[in-house]
């Protein structure tokens, strides 16, 4: 695969190093990487970069899924006419009714049901044509090895510039071959991931949904410390390592209602800390926590 056995030597490194810190320089601090669209994360991240794996985490109903939903969405509208390429286990139909969620402000239980307010249609017409037009592609199965998410990349990237490649679930993914552990098997899924994003220069994002005992203490915000060791592998693998909290999953009467707490953990790019986002379940929707933003995202009839 190109691109993942290539040498230079230091002198080259060098050159192309001090080149790159002109032009951030000359650019005043502009993103060096895919910007996300939120601001505070990528100040910290310096936006997505092709050629990393950059894992989300959580524990169940954290809201992991939704918030690379958002991610995919923001960067296919930066990126378009380069291709987003999602892969999922959840059915296509509800990964497409999320992102027409977002897209369009209206809470999923008003579309699933068509219980559509008269303010809603045109949210709804206004938002359809849009992402119709984005450059997503959804690729939904009940179970996906990494020999397959290869090939369907190797097949994507030959007919179109892939920007970005999406994967929901590392938990669910198998290896095509026998492994004596799942410890052996996660290495060589995480091989895998590294090809994809060196060899095709693409950054890949994989969520992580860890199920490790979060009844001890009063925080329950995801810490390294509560990783396994096949999480432990894909965090040491990863470039960029994001834990996604939400306090009002344990507590109905949280005053951080509508907030999540996205902890960066582990940065190639910079330092670790906590970016604050709104998040509004019912739309699946994440917004940044702007100076301001209580007015700019008001729901109406919610």
């Amino acid at each position: 695969m190109p691109g993942l056995s290539d040498s230079k030597n230091l002198y080259d490194f060098i050159v192309s190093e001090f080149a790159r810190i002109e032009s951030a320089y000359e650019s005043k601090g502009s993103i060096g990487g895919m910007p996300t669209g939120f601001y505070e994360l990528d100040e910290k991240i310096d936006g997505i970069h092709s050629g990393d794996i950059v894992l989300v985490a959580g524990r169940p109903l954290m809201g992991q899924s939704d918030f690379i939903i958002n991610l995919a969405l923001r960067l296919a509208r930066k990126e378009k006419p380069r291709t987003i390429s999602i892969f999922s286990m959840k059915l296509q139909e509800k990964i497409c009714r999320r992102l027409l969620a977002v897209a369009s402000r209206i809470p999923m239980h008003r579309l699933l049901h068509g219980t559509l307010l008269m303010s809603d249609w045109d949210k709804l017409v206004r938002a359809v044509g849009p992402l119709a037009e984005q450059p997503v592609i959804v690729n939904a199965d009940l179970c996906y090895s990494d020999e397959k998410i290869l090939e369907l990349v190797e097949t994507l990237n030959k007919g179109q510039d892939l920007a970005l490649v999406v994967i929901d679930g590392f938990e669910n993914l198998v290896s095509s071959k026998s492994h004596s552990s799942r410890k052996a098997e996660v290495r060589e899924l995480i091989r895998s991931l590294r090809t994809i994003a060196r060899g095709h220069h693409v950054p890949v994002i994989v969520t992580l949904t860890v199920l490790g005992n979060d009844d001890a203490g009063l925080d329950k915000r995801l810490a390294i410390s509560d990783l396994n060791a096949s999480e432990l592998q894909v965090a040491d693998a990863s470039d960029v390592v994001l834990f996604l909290h939400r306090s009002e999953v344990y507590s109905s009467d949280s005053p951080d209602k509508n907030m999540a707490e996205l902890m960066v953990v582990k940065n190639n790019y910079g330092n670790t800390g906590t970016v604050k986002l709104a998040y509004f379940e019912e739309l699946r929707c994440f917004e940044s926590l702007a100076t301001g933003y209580k007015e700019d995202f008001l729901l109406e009839d919610y």
